[in-house]
């Protein structure tokens, strides 16, 4: 959760040197916003790294109220923090019906998906997954969907066959071995799940939802690790006890 910080309690916090691969101060990142602007994505530069993994950071296009010329600043915790994406090689001539994107909108990158087509690719009717919302967005504000997980960039915005393939493998596998299984929806935090990662099936516990139930946060004990998973690559854990299947 995003808190609004003032300069007195600012200079307050106890500040620990502490050294992150992905971060450093005066990098610029993007921040996952939340409640009333779940969905989107904010751009900011870290200020400081605290001791308690979350950062200070400095929003670039946000100032305080009744002054402009201060910047606004949020303690924003470590997981809501992502890199820039990075930028297109080749600049995408035209979206289609059903890309998903993200579109700039209010001073910032909201999760999208293209509805319609306008004026010949000049224009889109965006379909704003968050909010519920279409809106028409002109091409020029939209950039393809990318997901930063386990430390690397994920195109949501045309997938390649190999992660096509992947995918439905997982889904196909999912049927098999477990009829009842449920899309992970609603209040799941704490649930034991399995994930598939590194070819591999990995037994771990969620611990956050993000987007709409669309990513799971998963605690995984045996390593000490947390990682992040789209929800069709999670399933219930499941044990083969006496010859059928039952919850771990």
């Amino acid at each position: 959760k995003c808190i609004g910080i003032d300069d007195q309690k600012y200079q307050k916090l106890k500040i620990k040197s502490k050294e992150r691969a992905q971060y450093k101060k005066g990098a610029i990142v993007e921040v996952r916003s939340e409640e009333a602007y779940t969905g989107s994505w904010y751009c900011a530069r870290i200020l400081n790294v605290l001791a308690d993994d979350k950062d200070i950071v400095e929003h670039l296009r946000f100032s305080r109220d009744g002054d402009e010329s201060i910047p606004l600043r949020d303690l924003v915790e470590a997981q809501n923090i992502r890199p820039v994406p990075p930028s297109q090689l080749s600049p995408v001539a035209r979206y289609e019906p059903g890309d998903e994107v993200d579109a700039w909108f209010n001073k910032r990158w909201w999760i999208s998906r293209v509805s319609k087509v306008l004026a010949r690719g000049s224009m889109y009717l965006v379909y704003f997954i968050s909010t519920g919302e279409e809106l028409t967005v002109l091409h020029f504000n939209l950039r393809p969907g990318k997901e930063w997980i386990n430390g690397r960039w994920i195109n949501s915005y045309k997938e390649n066959a190999s992660n096509l393939h992947r995918r439905r493998y997982t889904v196909i596998r999912l049927m098999v071995l477990c009829k009842d299984y449920k899309l992970l929806r609603g209040k799941q935090i704490h649930k034991d799940v399995e994930a598939w990662f590194n070819d591999g099936w990995w037994s771990g516990r969620v611990y956050k939802i993000n987007n709409n139930y669309m990513r799971y946060g998963v605690y995984f004990k045996t390593t000490d690790e947390r990682l992040e998973f789209a929800y069709t690559d999670l399933r219930p854990c499941k044990v083969w006890r006496k010859g059928k299947w039952s919850r771990a």
